[in-house]
C-alpha cells in the first residue's frame, strides 16, 4: 500500500456512457476506475492507484510524486505567460514602427501634393497637374495615381 496521497478527480458519468461516476488519479498516468457512487468511485480508485505503483515498482519505472500533473501545469501555464509576454513586446514595437512609417508615409504625401501645387502656380496657367486617387483608408494611406497633363491653358 502506498503512503502517498494522490490527487483524485471524480466526475458523474452520463446515461450514455453507463451512468454511475468515473475517477482518476491526474498524475498517474492512465491510472482510473468507476463506481455507482462517488465513494465507490474513489474507493476503486484507491486500489487502482496501489496497483499502478506495485506494476511501475514491478517494471522499474518511476513513481511520479503526488501533485507531479498540478506542477507540470504550472510550468507550461507559465512558459504560456511568458510568451504571450513576449508577443505582446514584439507586436507594441511593430505598432511603434507603424506609428513611424505612417508618419513617414503622411509626410512624403504632403511632399508631393506641395510640388504639384507648386508645379501648378509656377507654370503661370499654362500647365494643368492632377493628384487622382489619394487614399486614406483606416490605418493605410495610399497614393492611387498621379497624373500630370500639360499643355497650354483651356486644350484638355
Amino acid at each position: 500500500m502506498t503512503n502517498q496521497f494522490y490527487p483524485v478527480v471524480i466526475a458523474r458519468l452520463s446515461d450514455e456512457d453507463g451512468g454511475g461516476y468515473a475517477a482518476y488519479a491526474p498524475d498517474l498516468y492512465g491510472c482510473m476506475s468507476d463506481g455507482e457512487t462517488p465513494e465507490e468511485a474513489f474507493q476503486n480508485l484507491q486500489d487502482a492507484i496501489e496497483e499502478w505503483c506495485a506494476e511501475m515498482k514491478r517494471l522499474g519505472r518511476e513513481i511520479p510524486e503526488p501533485g507531479s500533473a498540478a506542477n507540470a501545469a504550472k510550468e507550461v501555464r507559465q512558459k504560456l505567460i511568458e510568451l504571450i509576454q513576449e508577443q505582446d513586446k514584439l507586436l507594441r514595437a511593430q505598432e511603434q514602427k507603424f506609428g513611424k512609417l505612417k508618419k513617414e508615409v503622411e509626410a512624403i504625401k504632403d511632399r508631393v501634393m506641395a510640388l504639384l501645387e507648386s508645379e501648378t502656380e509656377l507654370s503661370g496657367g499654362l500647365h494643368t497637374t492632377w493628384a487622382h486617387g489619394i487614399l486614406t483608408t483606416g490605418p493605410t494611406t495610399r497614393i492611387d495615381k498621379i497624373s500630370v497633363r500639360r499643355g497650354s491653358a483651356g486644350t484638355h
